[in-house]
């Protein structure tokens, strides 16, 4: 058995948050959402942990750095996993990576029409996945954390921004009737 750090990165849009923990507060089986339309979006560590699981045939359990909020992209989120690789056909990490990813895909391929995601983007992805010892862990390991904030300051026209449009699953709008108190904002930096 060995411990792997897995980097992923996914549109928050698309899941209910990362922790599978949204569903029990919602007092909902993640499982039940396989046999029926999705109650809710699904959180990104139980599409991760079913693709895994699929991959392995059995039940392993993501550990992530950090519980994003619904809505929440990530480029580099991490997570680790403990995997015995010895039972498929997998010699390295780069095949790793692209085993899960084919996992995650068939996910969304087998359960679109549940989840709404009909010829989108798949909306979660695995990296690059490491080697690691067996003392790392994806929250108490970490040694920075780096959020981005894209705020989109826009002006009361009828004429709509083709940047805005392009980054509005990364952006916030604000219209200049807004303020924003900029040194406020830096003193949470």
């Amino acid at each position: 058995m060995n411990r792997y750090k897995l980097t992923v990165e996914y549109i928050g849009s698309k899941f209910s948050g990362w922790s599978k923990f949204e569903y029990s507060s919602k007092n909902i089986d993640p499982n039940i959402l396989l046999q029926r339309n999705f109650p809710i979006k699904p959180s990104v560590e139980f599409v991760l942990t079913q693709a895994i699981n699929n991959l392995l045939n059995k039940n392993v359990q993501v550990f992530g750095s950090s519980r994003t909020d619904s809505g929440v992209n990530a480029l580099a989120n991490v997570a680790h996993v403990d995997l015995d690789l010895t039972t498929i056909n997998i010699r390295s990490t780069s095949q790793l990576v692209l085993a899960i990813n084919n996992k995650i895909k068939k996910f969304y391929i087998e359960n679109e029409d549940k989840i709404k995601q009909k010829n989108q983007i798949q909306p979660l992805s695995v990296h690059q996945a490491e080697l690691v010892s067996e003392d790392f862990h994806a929250k108490l390991s970490a040694k920075s954390r780096k959020y981005i904030y894209n705020v989109h300051l826009v002006v009361a026209t009828k004429v709509i921004s083709p940047i805005f449009i392009n980054t509005s699953m990364n952006s916030w709008e604000i219209s200049h009737t807004n303020i924003l108190d900029f040194d406020k904002m830096k003193v949470n930096f």
